[in-house]
Order: C-alpha cells, then structure tokens, then sequence
C-alpha cells in the first residue's frame, strides 16, 4: 500500500511538471515498486529528463546506456551522458568516468585519467572514488606506489560505507602497510569483508591458524578455507591441501592433499608447487 501510495504521489507530481517526481517515478517503474517493472518506461522517463538538463537524469541514463537497461547497450552514449553531468560538477559521473578509464571498460585504460578523475569525484565526496585512489596508491598504479596514503583512503572509504575498502584495509593491518600491524583490527575488517570477497575467508583462515587477532583452532581455519575454495579462491584451495598435507583441524591424508595442492598448483600458487613437489618426491599420495 505504501508503494501503491508513492506510485501515485510521484505520478501526479510528475504530471504537474516536477522534474523529482519524474525521477522517483523512474526508479519506481526500474524496481518495480507499486506498479509492473518496466525498464522502457524508466529509461524514457529518466531519457526525457536528461534532455531537458536535469543533471541526476543524465547520470542515470548514462548507466542505463552503459548497462544496456531498457535500451541497447551502449557505453559509448553512456560515456557521452557522464561527460555531460560532469560539466555540471556531478561527483558519481566523474567517478564513473575515472572507473571507465581504470577498467578500460568503454574506453582505453589510462591511469592518468582516471587517477585524475577520482582525485576530482574524491574532492566532492566520493566513497567509491576513495576507495579506488586506494587501489592506485596501494598497487603503484598511475601513480608511485604509497602504502600510507592507500591506508588512508581505503579508511576513508569505509568510513563511507564502501564494502570493497574492508578487505584492503584488513591487508593494510595485516601485512602493516602504511599503518603499525593490527592483528586485531585486521580480523575484524577481513570478518566484514567475507560476504563479498573470498580472499578475506582465507585470511580468517590464516589468522585462525596462527593466533592472530583471534583464538588459534586448526578447525576454525580449516572451515574458513573450505568457504574461500567453495568461492574459487586458489589460496584456499592451497590452505586445504596444506592442512591435509600437515594433519591440521583434519586427519593427515596424502591423497586429498594432493588433490588440492594441485588445484592451486594449476593456479601458479607457488606453495601449493612446493608441497606438490614434496608429494612426488616422497611418493606421498602419488607414486615417487
């Protein structure tokens, strides 16, 4: 009923020639809410305020060309859209143009523009924009590698709710880079970051294996790994095969280690080689 309600408050503002009522409208016939999902009628609609100057609207419609969301795909016209916004000073479409540049999505990979354009979406409030000049400055890309500035905006990242800066900020404890080591905050941040990223489950499985930043248990970590490889993570896949290879949270078993350690082997994890190694010279699992 709620819905139903926004469905007709936003229909009659937009009839009445309220651009924001069109635009709630818009998202109303995307999601479906209060009325059948019509992505062409959304798209028309935000395509009819983007024409008319509304800035929101054309960052919309650029996403909706880039994705190819109740039109054909075209991220050409997408991009065109962004640029645009941007005049307009639009922070998520200047991003979108840095993300455009460092993915080479749409467009050549250029570092320099993007570092550029996710210094300007940053200056204006950007999380997303953050969390990439972290990815920049951590990795040496576009720019010299700086491990105290990554921490800085990878923090400031989540600070804005971006998810994806969990895990590199559980690096940045973990490893310590650009900060003093913090087991204990690693933790946390990888624990915050397991629902969307693999390689956090493998570092709970490692800090669970060793002690660091919580109890150490061979079987916490071993079920840790298992969740990292049920998502395709090679380290996991590694982890699984060491904790066979070792007897660790499991019966020592040759056979399953090896199994393993040559699924992460395929994958160039240069520990799972070595182990693997070990197996064959020892006809562990495998004829010597």
């Amino acid at each position: 009923m709620l819905f139903c309600n926004h469905f007709e408050l936003f229909s009659q503002a937009s009839s009445e020639g309220f651009q924001d009522g069109t635009f709630h409208l818009s998202f109303l016939y995307a999601d479906g809410e209060g009325v059948e999902c019509d992505p062409k009628k959304a798209f028309e609609l935000v395509e009819t305020l983007a024409e008319t100057g509304y800035v929101p609207g054309m960052r919309i419609l650029g996403e909706y060309y880039f994705d190819g969301y109740g039109t054909n795909e075209n991220k050409e016209e997408g991009l065109s859209w962004w640029q645009k916004a941007v005049e307009f000073g639009d922070a998520f479409s200047i991003f979108k143009i840095g993300e455009c540049h460092y993915l080479g999505s749409g467009v050549e990979a250029d570092n320099e523009t993007a570092l550029d354009h996710f210094l300007r979406a940053s200056d204006l409030g950007s999380g997303e924009a953050n969390h990439y000049l972290g990815l920049m400055h951590y990795f040496g890309r576009g720019c010299e590698e700086n491990d105290e500035r990554a921490f800085s905006y990878f923090k400031q990242a989540v600070g804005q709710d971006v998810e994806a800066s969990n895990f590199y900020l559980g690096l940045c404890y973990y490893w310590g880079n650009g900060v003093e080591r913090d087991y204990f905050e690693a933790y946390e941040c990888f624990e915050l970051a397991k629902e969307t990223n693999s390689n956090a489950l493998f570092y709970l499985g490692e800090c669970a294996r060793n002690g660091t930043g919580c109890k150490r248990s061979y079987e916490n970590a071993f079920e840790f790994y298992i969740q990292a490889a049920d998502a395709g993570d090679a380290r996991g896949q590694m982890a699984i095969g060491r904790a066979f290879f070792w007897g660790e949270g499991v019966e020592e078993n040759d056979t399953e280690a090896v199994k393993w350690l040559e699924l992460a082997a395929d994958a160039e994890i240069s520990y799972a080689e070595y182990l693997l190694g070990e197996c064959y010279f020892r006809g562990l699992g495998v004829d010597e």
